[in-house]
């Protein structure tokens, strides 16, 4: 079970929203969770205009990716 939420701000890039991520990460260590479990977190919590670019990167959609290319993606 997920015990964090993440939020893209509006005018917020991709990237300042995984380095927020990252930091909180970095803060709870001991609470790690699946790869599995982030990518989720992170494709419920982007916007849609985010989630759209990287739609176009893959070609059946992002959530056709294994874990591991999700992760490498992001």
């Amino acid at each position: 079970m997920v015990i964090f939420h993440l939020s893209q701000f509006k005018h917020e890039h991709f990237w300042q929203c995984l380095s927020r991520l990252n930091d909180y990460h970095a803060k709870y260590v001991l609470f790690m969770d699946e790869k599995w479990q982030i990518c989720n977190v992170v494709l419920e919590g982007i916007t849609y205009e985010t989630q759209a670019i990287h739609e176009s990167m893959c070609y059946a959609g992002l959530r056709s990716l294994y874990v591991d290319d999700m992760w490498d993606l992001f």
